[in-house]
Order: C-alpha cells, then sequence, then structure tokens
C-alpha cells in the first residue's frame, strides 16, 4: 500500500518505455556512507549487460543522510535510478516489496547497502539464472560476522530448509536474483509479515545457490542486530510454516501420555502395596508442569491470532512518503 500523491500520466521517454534487463532492488538503512560507492560498482559491473539496467534505492526510514545522497544520485543519473522513500523503518523484507513494486527488469537482483556483498559478483547470479534457474542465491563462502550473528544465521539456514524441504546443502541470504515473472508473483502476496525467500520458495523450487566473496563491514557495525535476526527467524517459522502447531501438538502427547504412566504407577502402588505417594510435591510437579504446557501452546496460538488480525486488518506492507521514478 503506497501513500502518495496522485499525478496525472506523463508521456515516458524512450529510454523509460523500454524493460531493463537488469533490476538492481538496494534496501538502505543507515548507509549514507556506502550508497556512492556502491552505485558506482553496480553500474560499472552492469555497464556492458544486453539490455540495460535500473537500481531502485528504497530508504527504509532511516536517520542518517541517505535521502538526500539518494537525490543527488538520482539528479546525477536519472536514466538508471529509481528511489523511494517510505515512512518509517518498515524492515528490509517490506522495503524490498517496495522495490519490487516498481521494478521493471526481466530479471531482479537484490542486494544490501553496506557492500559486504561484491556488486561485481552479481554476473555470477545471472549467468545461473541464464540456465534456467528460477531463483538464485549468493551465499558467503566465508561469513565476516561475529560468532552470535553466525549462530543466529545458521539456525534460520536449517529452519528455512526444513519448511520447505530444501537439500542440506542450499542456503539463502539477501544477495540474490530473481525472475521477473517470479517478482510479479511475489506481489500478489499482501501480508504484512513478507519473507522474501519464503514467498520465493512458496511459488517455485527451481533454484539454486553458489559461494560468494563476502567483505567485512567498512564500519565493522551491522545494522541488522542478532535481535532482529531472531525477530525474522520468529515471523519465518510462524508466519509460513504450522511447525509450532505441530510441535506444540506433539510435546502436549507426550506429556498427557507420561501424565497417564506416571499417574497408572501411583494407582498400582496404592492397590497392589498400599502405598500413597506424598501428596504435596507430586500434585505441585504435575501442576507446575501442566500449567507450564498449556501456557506455552497459548502463546503460540495467540502468535498466530496476531497474525491472522494483522492479515484481516490490512495493515500495509510499506508506506511510501516520496519518490522519484
Amino acid at each position: 500500500m503506497e501513500i502518495v500523491e496522485r499525478r496525472p500520466a506523463t508521456k515516458k521517454t524512450a529510454v523509460q518505455q523500454v524493460q531493463p534487463a537488469v533490476s538492481v532492488v538496494v534496501p538502505v538503512y543507515y548507509g549514507a556512507r556506502y550508497l556512492r560507492d556502491l552505485y558506482r560498482r553496480i553500474s560499472q559491473t552492469l555497464a556492458t549487460v544486453d539490455g540495460g539496467f535500473e537500481v531502485i534505492f528504497v530508504e527504509d526510514g532511516g536517520k542518517d543522510e541517505s535521502w538526500d545522497v539518494l537525490k543527488e544520485l538520482r539528479r546525477e543519473h536519472p536514466e538508471h535510478i529509481k528511489i523511494l522513500r517510505l515512512s518509517r523503518n518498515f524492515g528490509q523484507h517490506n522495503a524490498l516489496m517496495c522495490g519490487f513494486s516498481v521494478a521493471r527488469g526481466a530479471v531482479v537482483v537484490t542486494l544490501d547497502d553496506d557492500l559486504q556483498f561484491y556488486p561485481e559478483d552479481i554476473p555470477l547470479l545471472l549467468q545461473e539464472i541464464e540456465k534456467g534457474f528460477h531463483v538464485v542465491y549468493g551465499y558467503p563462502a566465508e561469513k565476516q560476522h561475529h560468532s552470535l550473528r553466525n549462530l543466529a544465521s545458521l539456525i534460520l539456514q536449517m529452519l528455512f530448509r526444513k519448511i520447505f524441504g530444501l537439500p542440506s546443502g542450499f542456503r539463502t541470504s539477501s544477495f540474490r536474483a530473481l525472475r521477473g515473472e517470479i517478482v510479479r508473483e511475489m506481489l500478489r502476496y499482501r501480508t504484512p509479515f513478507p519473507h522474501v525467500s519464503a514467498m520465493a520458495m512458496s511459488i517455485t523450487r527451481n533454484a539454486a545457490s553458489l559461494p560468494v566473496r563476502h567483505a567485512p563491514r567498512a564500519d565493522g557495525k551491522s545494522t541488522y542486530s542478532f535481535r532482529k535476526l531472531l525477530k525474522l527467524t520468529f515471523n519465518l517459522v510462524i508466519h509460513y510454516s504450522s511447525l509450532p502447531l505441530e510441535y506444540s501438538c506433539l510435546f502436549g502427547a507426550v506429556i498427557s501420555l507420561m501424565s497417564f504412566c506416571v499417574g497408572s504407577w501411583f494407582l498400582l502402588k496404592k492397590l497392589i502395596w498400599g502405598v500413597s505417594p506424598p501428596g504435596w510435591t507430586s500434585l505441585m510437579v504435575m501442576l507446575s508442569l501442566m500449567t507450564g504446557t498449556l501456557l506455552m501452546v497459548l502463546a503460540v496460538i495467540g502468535e498466530y491470532l496476531i497474525r491472522v488480525l494483522g492479515e484481516v486488518s490490512s495493515r500495509p506492507q510499506y508506506v511510501v512518503v516520496e519518490k522519484e521514478l
């Protein structure tokens, strides 16, 4: 959903009418210091691509000078750059969906703004797309993150493969190339909790992944914190799978079986040997266990209900307050 001023249609130039071969979508969050170098490297890499290219920057509610830098870049390179500004920080995946909505390329590449992934490796993804794959990921051959972030990424990768039944060697990342048809199909998802890779895998399994270079951050600190990564993992598991409900059901069945066995054992002791179990301790242990189990299951159900409420209330994926296309 966009809240923007409606303007009458204007006559487009010949350059604007031609569909570019490649659209590069870059979500921007506190990335002002990287943007000029990022665009320079993208443009140099794609300068020889048949059909041309466009770069779409989506400023995701940061408080730095990113929007001012983007407007300068747009004035300098209007034939290649589109910029959009969101009303607040909606998150990386929401910003990507915003960029997808204006991308016209036959292939759409997503790339972070921090230059950890090399723009020079975009042709590697395009080569795999030309082989017939619908989605191609470039994952870090050696991650340049701290150990806690790497652990969270590992958990996310394992859960993603589990949910979508992908082979153990398959890996995802924010550096990806998608066919334009896949992107346009993804735009039909109006969920306020988008997850680009999950939506892509819901549409197609014709995907590949390959190792690419990964550079340390220039300032050593990522804006994509461990907490945000955990939140993304939680949204993936809750919104795109029924695993929590399935495991809650299994856990409940195990607890019920254990309770039945313990109760049967106490009953036998009473009937055969006339021995009664100590009342207070055993009762409190069982009540605490059952209460904790019930609260956990209710919390899982509550998370699903929150997401249902978000869907039916038509919360926007993003709100655009300014754009230059």
